[in-house]
């Protein structure tokens, strides 16, 4: 088998969820449709198991947009098992342990990507604004992250005081703030470079740096310290990320 082993719609007459398995099991990456299907096929026969499978993808568009999607959405799909659902469900919380540790006790610069695709993974589909800041100590690592504010489709308010007020609490030296957008792509607005530039200065007036500000659209990111956005940061720094510092906000 493969390493690149996906499946599609005909594949499903086929391919038993005991192949997939052991495809998986060997190293094979699965596309959504292989995944979702191995899990459904527990619990139902094949055939139903591949009707559950499109019908799931076309409704909810990833298997990540599904794993997020209340408990309520998803078993209101005609066919699919309460077992089946809480099969799902389990994974979001087995995904959640596995991000987290590929963050935890390493200094963030030295796993930068599973930084992003950890803030992806925390609220990446959800489907209103959320801002959220990692707190980073001396050494950069993570030693707290936390939602602080839940908008709408397209808006989400920030307090500036309320970001400074938990980096004081947690004792960070630096920040990544973060948020999505769940609509539109991952690319700052006029609002997100303002506010980014308020909170650099008043975070630095408490000794406090922000490292980054990253956007995430569905799979899609886009971080403000890579682009060469975040201004006069550690030359160290930059250099580390290979990003290239530039003298002015845009």
């Amino acid at each position: 088998m493969c390493m690149g082993y996906c499946i599609n719609q005909n594949d499903f007459q086929e391919v038993t969820s005991a192949e997939l398995e052991l495809a998986l099991a060997n190293g094979a990456k699965l596309d959504d449709k292989g995944l979702l299907f191995i899990i459904l096929a527990r619990h139902h026969d094949s055939k139903l198991a591949s009707q559950l499978t499109m019908l799931l993808l076309r409704r909810f568009s990833s298997l990540q947009t599904i794993i997020e999607m209340p408990i309520e959405d998803i078993i209101s799909v005609k066919g699919i098992s309460r077992a089946a659902v809480l099969d799902l469900k389990q994974i979001k919380h087995f995904l959640n342990a596995v991000s987290r540790a590929s963050v935890t006790n390493l200094p963030v610069l030295d796993c930068y990507e599973q930084l992003i695709d950890f803030c992806k993974f925390q609220f990446g589909a959800t489907k209103k604004e959320q801002f959220h800041s990692l707190f980073l100590n001396k050494r950069y690592e993570l030693v707290h992250h936390e939602c602080l504010q839940t908008g709408t489709l397209d808006h989400v308010t920030v307090y500036p005081r309320e970001v400074l007020r938990l980096a004081i609490a947690h004792s960070a030296s630096f920040l990544i703030l973060a948020h999505n957008h769940p609509v539109g792509k991952a690319k700052p607005s006029r609002a997100d470079i303002l506010i980014t530039k308020n909170l650099t200065s008043l975070a630095a007036g408490l000794g406090v740096g922000i490292i980054d500000h990253l956007i995430l659209a569905g799979n899609d990111s886009f971080s403000f310290l890579q682009s060469g956005m975040m201004g006069n940061n550690d030359p160290d720094l930059l250099k580390k990320l290979c990003v290239k510092p530039i003298a002015n906000w845009q």
